[in-house]
């Protein structure tokens, strides 16, 4: 009985974890990278050297509130995002379809720091967040995976459960083949299998909405202003006064809203992602009424935001959520590649083998050649190109789709092997030269702490190039199995 019950589990394991572990690899490598967003923007804007822990002063906030008013009579809805712990500028940030983008200003004077626009840390956000899919529709898709990864990891457990001590005792990363990618696959599934399906529970709870809808229509909050006099109140008095209520130092950001201006408590204030807020009136600029998020049910909700974005989290934490999804994203790579070894020999000659390896050649490699190739676009394309956010989020996706139709081509000819080691060589090719791009094309060094976020990319970068080169080797037919 127990056989029978490990073989049921062994092809429930196998293919919901193959049909799922497709998009959810690119989900959890997105959401890896998310970890450090603002950073990754801060690398994205090198233009933006800027002291933490300067508040701007009222003529400073008065002359970016003019600034984001003649946004909104031009028909842009737009927020004032407050300096915070983890970037230093004041930006006034509008949606333009893709991510939100707009001029960082320098909180000590209030000018606009001639920065290039770019999608930032944002667009690995949104991938995470919704697979690019629209964020009703891609929000349903990214939780039903989600679903789908929490039956692969309690069928992974079960047919596993025997051996899981053995096989991490006896890792053997060099071994053949097959017993090296198992091996890889089982240790990163269990030193952070807590992390990783605590990251899949939370994801689900916190958008559970998404795959239950209650049929109501989603309203934008940000609509034209038609209530709001020509001549706002002054900002400043109102984060004064907001402050008072949320506490000193937690106002994040201000949304300009149909019948008041909202100050919202930041995200990184505490754990219990609250979004407290504070409502002033548009004519004097005297305290609405004040919003707090309480009760046991929403306290759950909170906790479950806090746990899953942890943007309330120090650097270290964030450095082990950083480390556990990665090797979340690891676990579910290998299982893919586990998959078309295990039916290679009996269905190999197949047109849905070749389409399932094409597939997954797109994931594994296809998507960090992407990820590296949209820091090399960031720094390549022309800062001040109109448009450029929008150039680097097509270039991004264009060169992606360029690597699912070079794994296709290969892989329907009859030679996959030659398109892995070439998608591994350009990944490792990428990867080990951006730290010399980087310096090649900012104007300060590497100095710490205001250069940690470019430290910490071009690393990081030269480590994915030197495993990419260790593929590579790896793949060629001298090493086959």
């Amino acid at each position: 009985m127990r056989d029978i019950l490990r073989t049921r589990m062994g092809w429930l394991h196998g293919w919901v974890g193959f049909i799922a572990g497709l998009p959810l690899t690119i989900i959890f490598g997105a959401g890896t990278l998310s970890t450090f967003d603002i950073e990754i923007g801060r690398w994205m804007q090198p233009e933006i050297q800027l002291p933490f822990g300067v508040h701007p002063s009222p003529g400073v906030l008065s002359h970016a509130e003019s600034m984001l008013w003649s946004l909104h009579r031009q028909g842009v809805i737009a927020f004032l995002n407050l300096p915070s712990p983890r970037d230093p500028a004041l930006r006034i940030l509008h949606y333009d379809g893709q991510e939100f983008v707009g001029p960082a200003l320098d909180p000590r004077s209030g000018q606009v720091v001639p920065a290039r626009e770019t999608v930032g840390g944002n667009f690995f956000y949104n991938l995470h967040f919704t697979l690019l899919a629209g964020h009703d529709w891609g929000r349903r898709i990214v939780d039903t995976l989600g679903l789908a990864m929490l039956v692969a990891i309690g069928s992974g457990i079960v047919i596993h459960w025997r051996s899981i001590i053995p096989d991490i005792v006896l890792f053997r990363p060099f071994a053949a083949r097959p017993r090296a990618w198992m091996d890889a696959h089982i240790l990163a599934g269990v030193l952070f299998l807590p992390f990783i399906t605590a990251t899949a529970y939370t994801g689900v709870v916190v958008h559970s909405g998404a795959i239950l809808p209650d049929g109501g229509v989603r309203k934008d909050t940000l609509s034209a202003q038609s209530s709001a006099p020509e001549n706002l109140p002054p900002l400043s008095p109102m984060i004064i006064e907001a402050e008072r209520v949320l506490g000193e130092g937690k106002t994040g950001f201000i949304l300009f809203g149909p019948d008041a201006i909202h100050v919202v408590q930041g995200d990184f204030t505490r754990f219990y992602l609250t979004r407290d807020e504070v409502a002033f009136d548009y004519r004097d600029g005297h305290l609405l009424h004040i919003t707090r998020h309480g009760g046991a049910i929403a306290r759950s909700q909170q906790a479950f935001r806090g746990l899953h974005y942890i943007r309330w989290a120090p650097l270290p934490i964030r450095w082990l959520y950083f480390l556990a999804g990665l090797t979340g994203a690891i676990m579910m790579a290998s299982g893919l590649v586990l998959f078309l070894m295990r039916y290679r020999r009996q269905h190999g000659g197949e047109w849905t083998f070749h389409l399932a390896e094409g597939l997954t050649m797109a994931v594994v490699l296809g998507f960090p050649v992407a990820t590296l190739s949209l820091f090399w676009l960031n720094r390549l394309l022309p800062p001040f190109l109109p448009h450029r956010a929008l150039a680097e989020f097509h270039a991004t996706l264009d060169i992606w789709l360029f690597t699912v139709v070079h794994a296709f081509a290969f892989s329907l000819s009859g030679h996959a092997g030659r398109a892995w080691r070439q998608q591994a060589a350009t990944l490792g090719m990428l990867a080990v030269t951006l730290p010399l791009l980087d310096l090649g094309t900012r104007d300060h060094g590497w100095t710490l702490p205001a250069s940690s976020p470019f430290i910490a990319v071009d690393t990081l970068a030269f480590l994915v190039g030197i495993l990419a080169w260790h593929l590579y080797r790896r793949l060629s037919p001298e090493h086959a199995s």
